[in-house]
């Protein structure tokens, strides 16, 4: 009772407030819509100037198709509201049937595992790292109920689901896989009565079927990646400076400085509760074939020590990868015998922990809904099928008072996007389309961040572009509309703030601003209140 208490209240957090704001989540929306126009074609003539189709099977697309979907019959904000739900869900539930497949306390860690449900990646907006962990429990714990008895169906669904996990993200997809391989190694391994010859055979046999099942998803990964060559980069974190977020789970610090000291309580008693049962596991030397989450414990704390900085076009790695020690070790503990005094003694204050860390996150949580809600005001003011330049000058976003919002994560540097869930619009600040492997991608004849960027360009603070210039080097590149978002006097010293607002004033006029001043929206001087009525050009 008390592990679904806490898990209603964190899907509480996602339905407060009209938006619940990440960095990211604005971007994917935005693209999940525009990919939902594409399949339909409604305003096809429009988008296919300046987007194409990524022709390849990557991964990064589930969260993607997932939101175009529920985007065909609810609202953006409300669609948004239901995928970060099911995430929650996806993740809570499928760490709670593999910890009960495992071990008698898989209840209990599944409880101490919920508040890793907030972590960094998720308000960076990563929803399909994210979500593969989740996937990465439901594809574990449906081969260890099934294993015994693999049959053609089974199967099936087993590719079908680690296909999906591929689709998600590579992350998930190689935790999972390591995951069944040790599992069975240590399951043969602790049968007892076995010659070594029929290990071996029971191990090639499970090798042949895992190979099978995750056929299709490995060679789309190796396809991937060999697409991808030399995309390592080297980690710029010290090992003292990796030791120190570990042990303080900073992935659980998203906004601010204050809600360090719960992440740091919250890691403590986790530190306390693995000190206790390896020390009791090591006395009683009883291993079970739950004993293979040790060793993905282990592979998990290598891979966060020796990370690469980024590797296949994802970044950020050291905070994406610091969960996943602590998800290997909560596993490993659902094995323990846990009594049930020594359960609610663990159970009572991880509760208290994530309850305080809930509400304190909750004042900014709306401060940032009220700031997003403000940012997609300005889309009334442009008309439909019209190019827009967002322009960000305070990614943490910024309060009425000028305080930031967010002080540790930019949770605005895409909240423009948001704009573009409501009605067609082609937003200029659209990061995933130059990636190369979400669905949607820039023709590269018009992509902004090749010809409209300049200096550090778009997404920097404060953004450099040259407006002009997009005109005469991008085939059809125009700019028919831009949005400021805090662009205040702070920002107005800075040479690239200077330079912008000169191009301003010389080719756009003035036309909106947002009830609070945070947004301000300029048209380009020629066009009427109906905005760019051309017809598009046909594209390459």
């Amino acid at each position: 009772m008390l592990a679904l208490l806490c898990l209603c209240l964190h899907i509480l957090p996602v339905w407060l407030n009209h938006f619940f704001v990440t960095g990211d989540g604005p971007s994917h929306l935005y693209n999940a819509r525009v990919l939902l126009d594409l399949i339909r074609q409604k305003d096809w003539d429009f988008y296919q100037t300046f987007y194409g189709w990524n022709r390849n099977f990557d991964p990064n697309w589930m969260s993607h198709i997932l939101l175009a979907g529920l985007q065909s019959f609810l609202p953006a904000w409300l669609a948004e509201k239901v995928y970060l739900t099911g995430y929650i869900l996806v993740f809570a539930t499928g760490f709670w049937r593999l910890g009960r497949q495992i071990g008698p306390s898989g209840e209990l860690m599944a409880l101490l595992a919920l508040p890793l449900v907030y972590q960094y990646p998720l308000m960076m907006g990563f929803y399909n790292f994210t979500l593969s962990l989740g996937l990465w429990f439901w594809v574990v714990s449906c081969w260890i109920s099934w294993r015994a008895h693999l049959t053609p169906l089974r199967r099936l669904l087993l590719s079908v689901l680690v296909l999906l996990l591929f689709f998600t993200h590579p992350v998930g997809l190689v935790f999972a896989l390591i995951s069944i391989a040790l599992y069975e190694i240590t399951a043969i391994s602790l049968e007892p009565g076995l010659a070594l010859r029929a290990r071996w055979e029971h191990l090639l046999k499970m090798t042949i079927e895992g190979s099978v099942v995750a056929l299709p998803s490995l060679m789309l990964l190796a396809a991937y990646l060999y697409r991808r060559p030399g995309a390592s980069s080297p980690n710029p974190e010290t090992f003292h400076r990796l030791f120190h977020d570990m042990i303080e789970l900073t992935t659980l610090r998203s906004y601010f400085t204050e809600e360090g000291y719960w992440a740091l309580a919250y890691a403590v008693a986790g530190g306390l509760v693995l000190v206790v049962f390896v020390g009791s596991r090591l006395w009683k030397r009883h291993w079970v074939a739950g004993d293979a989450f040790m060793l993905v414990f282990g592979i998990t704390l290598l891979l966060y020590f020796k990370q690469p900085g980024g590797f296949a076009g994802a970044g950020v790695l050291p905070i994406r990868l610091q969960a996943l020690p602590w998800i290997g070790a909560f596993l490993w503990m659902a094995t323990a015998q846990w009594s049930p005094r020594w359960q609610l003694i663990a159970a009572i204050p991880a509760a208290v922990l994530m309850t305080a860390l809930l509400v304190l996150r909750l004042p900014v949580q709306q401060q940032a809904s009220q700031a997003a809600e403000e940012y997609q005001t300005a889309v009334s003011a442009i008309p439909p099928r019209q190019v827009v330049l967002p322009l960000s000058y305070s990614h943490n976003g910024k309060n009425l008072d000028g305080s930031q919002i967010a002080k540790r994560i930019w949770l605005f540097m895409h909240g423009g996007d948001y704009m573009g869930v409501s009605k067609p619009l082609i937003l200029l600040g659209n990061y995933e389309a130059n990636t190369g492997y979400f669905p949607i991608m820039w023709r590269h004849q018009i992509n902004p961040f090749v010809y409209l960027s300049t200096q550090e360009g778009i997404e920097f603070q404060p953004p450099s572009v040259d407006i002009p210039g997009y005109a005469e080097k991008a085939r059809w590149g125009r700019v028919d509309y831009v949005v400021t978002w805090c662009m205040d006097s702070t920002v107005m010293d800075h040479p690239y703030t200077q330079l912008t607002m000169k191009q301003l004033t010389e080719d756009f006029d003035e036309i909106f601003t947002t009830k609070h001043g945070r947004a301000r929206v300029y048209r380009k001087k020629g066009l009427g209140p109906e905005g760019y009525v051309g017809i598009p050009e046909k594209s390459l």
